[in-house]
């Protein structure tokens, strides 16, 4: 990876049929994706309770 026109990153490719993957994946991303996935389920569980503690007291009250 070279530098390029002063802000940007480049990289050299030979002519020809190439492939070429840049891959960024930082221990930061995966961290963030757990703490995202449990705090939906967190939230789902206690939409759950509250939704359902409500509905039977509407329907006690009956």
């Amino acid at each position: 990876v070279y530098r390029a026109q002063m802000a940007l990153m480049g990289s050299y490719v030979p002519a020809g049929k190439t492939i070429l993957q840049f891959e960024y994946s930082p221990d930061s991303y995966l961290l963030g994706k757990w703490v995202r996935g449990l705090a939906f389920i967190v939230s789902a569980i206690g939409f759950t309770f509250v939704s359902f503690q409500v509905w039977d007291r509407q329907r006690v009250k009956r």
